[in-house]
C-alpha cells in the first residue's frame, strides 16, 4: 500500500481512537457523577425516611397522650375540686372540722389529724405520690340521716377522705355514737432533696 495513501488514514485513526478515548473518559466522568448524585439521593432519602419515622412516632405519642389526657379529663377535674392535686389543704381542712364542731355542737365532735405520710398503697406516677394522712373522728349523731349528712359533708371537704375503721354503739341517752378512722389523702409533687 501506498506510504502517502495511508498516511491520512493512520492520521484519521488515530484522531479516531483520541475522540473515543476523549468520549469513553467523558462518559465515565459523567457515570462517576451521576452514580456519586444517586448515592447522595439515597443517603437524603434514607436520613428523610428516618426523619419522617421519627416525626410520626412523635405525633403518635403525642395522640397518645391526648387520648390518655381525654380518658382521665373528668377524673383530673374531680380530683382537682376536690382540692386533692398540689398544695396540701391541711389549714383548710381543720378549720372546715372547727366550723363543723361550731355549728354542731350537740354532736360532740372530736377529732384528731395526725402528720402526712407517703401513703404505700399508691405507687408515684408522674413525679406524683398519695399521701395519707390518719384521721380519728368521734362524735354523737341522733339518727341514720345525721350519719348520711356528716359522710356527705366529709366528701365535699378539700382531699379525699377514705375511711379505715367505724365503730358505731347506741349514744346515751339516745342516738348514735360514731369512732371512726380515716385516711385523709391528697396528691401531691415528689419532694427531691437539692444535690
Amino acid at each position: 500500500m501506498n506510504r502517502a495513501f495511508s498516511w491520512p488514514l493512520e492520521k484519521s485513526l488515530q484522531l479516531a481512537l483520541c475522540w473515543l478515548t476523549a468520549a469513553l473518559l467523558v462518559a465515565g466522568v459523567l457515570l462517576w457523577g451521576a452514580h456519586r448524585y444517586w448515592s447522595w439521593s439515597q443517603y437524603e432519602q434514607d436520613r428523610l425516611q428516618q426523619t419522617l419515622a421519627q416525626l410520626r412516632q412523635q405525633v403518635n405519642q403525642r395522640q397518645q397522650a391526648w387520648q390518655n389526657i381525654q380518658q382521665h379529663q373528668a377524673q383530673f377535674k374531680r380530683l382537682n375540686a376536690q382540692l386533692m392535686l398540689g398544695a396540701e389543704h391541711r389549714v383548710e381542712y381543720l378549720q372546715a372540722l372547727a366550723l363543723y364542731r361550731q355549728q354542731n355542737p350537740q354532736q360532740q365532735l372530736q377529732y384528731q389529724l395526725q402528720a402526712p405520710q407517703p401513703w404505700p398503697a399508691a405507687s408515684p406516677m408522674a413525679n406524683l405520690h398519695t399521701v395519707a394522712s390518719p384521721l380519728n373522728i368521734q362524735l354523737r349523731l341522733r339518727d341514720e340521716d345525721a350519719l348520711s349528712n356528716f359522710t356527705l359533708w366529709l366528701k365535699q371537704q378539700p382531699g379525699f377522705t377514705a375511711p379505715a375503721r367505724c365503730e358505731m354503739s347506741l349514744a346515751q341517752p339516745s342516738g348514735i355514737a360514731l369512732n371512726c378512722d380515716y385516711l385523709w389523702l391528697t396528691i401531691q409533687a415528689l419532694v427531691t432533696e437539692p444535690r
